[in-house]
């Protein structure tokens, strides 16, 4: 990310009227800890240009009077005359401009922020803020929406390793491509791919807003995964199963924005199953696999990786029926729960999943997981 930045940062230098440039070639951009060594050397640095910097300086009666206009601006109940976007460049105005609700009237500094958050949660965005500028008539709000200087293509790699304590040891390669901003709407294209010792996977999805508001969209996918399932009698594996599914699928949905998704949608393809290495009773199965799906998620959580406050609830159906062509008549819904508590410096996060067949009799290629890594784990 650092290197990333650098030449953005080599550009502004060139063009900065004053430069602080303090002695840190001890200390990495990593290096919080020496934060006692690096803080006096900016103060040094700083103390060292000061003449340089007098010239910019202001009168604390200046100074006073900025301060008043700046707070006076920011008080409730000003008149806003005229709303503008500034500092994007790829992502249409229009776009931006569906996801905020301030309107030219009174100033509603919490409905400012509101709308600051929507629009970087677009994702495409470095920072966001806003800025008031007196006119004659009251003031102009504008809304500036610094663009990533990284992107709008990504390629991310990584490996995943798992090790139990048989001593068996499973390993594979990630690779992601993902491409944003494919148009003015905010299309985005993502592909996964993934190999390793028991899972060769494919897969690929188009999510592509279908109104300027960005509320409604569809999502056409498309995947392939071989997989390799040990099957156990007791605590004996007997057998490794080699399953692979070919699916597509077609979404529709609406976007909450601050609440969540609600989707339906169509899916269908093929899956092989067969015994690859073992002895064991299992079939072999040469399965048509179509259904209806549908889902909803909640999610007020204030951060997707770790967060300290929120809940998530998601809930899913997949309704498969052989009148619309599948091997298959059955059905499935899962659930999941989460929420997070913080008390002091301390943060848990308790979870809660479950699903059911609704009384239908699930293939063994389509029945619900138990045990693994963050769900039963002994299991």
């Amino acid at each position: 990310y650092v290197l990333m930045q650098r030449p953005a940062q080599e550009e502004m230098l060139k063009r900065a009227t004053v430069v602080i440039a303090p002695d840190l070639a001890d200390a990495s951009a990593s290096q919080f800890h020496m934060g006692d060594k690096i803080i006096p050397a900016g103060r040094e640095a700083s103390l060292e240009m000061k003449d340089e910097l007098a010239r910019y300086s202001a009168s604390d009666a200046e100074y006073g009077r900025f301060l008043k206009s700046q707070r006076k601006q920011h008080d409730n109940g000003r008149e806003i005359t005229r709303l503008t976007v500034s500092g994007n460049s790829k992502v249409s105005e229009t776009v931006i401009r569906k996801r905020i609700r301030m309107k030219e009237g009174p100033l509603d500094i919490k409905a400012v922020y509101a709308d600051l958050n929507r629009i970087h949660g677009m994702g495409n965005f470095q920072t966001v803020t806003y800025r008031l500028e007196p006119s004659d008539e009251g003031l102009e709000l504008d809304y500036i929406a610094t663009e990533k200087f990284w992107g709008p293509t990504y390629l991310h790699l990584g490996m995943q390793l798992e090790t139990a304590s048989d001593s068996s040891t499973r390993w594979s390669i990630l690779l992601n491509y993902t491409k944003t901003e494919i148009n003015d709407l905010g299309g985005e294209v993502r592909i996964d791919l993934k190999g390793g010792a028991h899972q060769n996977a494919l897969e690929s999805e188009w999510f592509q807003p279908i109104s300027d508001s960005g509320a409604f969209f569809i999502e056409p996918s498309f995947g392939y995964i071989e997989e390799t399932i040990g099957v156990y009698e007791d605590d004996t594996e007997v057998a490794d199963n080699r399953q692979q599914d070919l699916i597509g699928g077609f979404d529709m949905g609406v976007h909450g924005y601050e609440f969540g998704e609600a989707r339906i949608g169509i899916t269908g393809g093929h899956v092989w199953s067969d015994v690859h290495i073992g002895a064991t009773q299992l079939p072999d199965i040469s399965d048509t696999l179509s259904a209806l799906t549908a889902g909803i998620v909640y999610d007020q959580r204030n951060d997707r990786i770790f967060p300290t406050k929120g809940i998530l609830f998601s809930l899913n159906g997949y309704f498969s029926s052989e009148l619309i062509g599948a091997s298959e008549t059955y059905s499935t819904l899962e659930t999941v729960l989460e929420t997070a508590y913080t008390f002091g410096r301390h943060t848990i996060l308790p979870g809660f999943q479950a699903g059911s067949s609704l009384g239908t009799d699930q293939p063994i290629y389509d029945a619900c997981d138990l045990g693994g890594f963050d769900s039963l784990a002994g299991f």
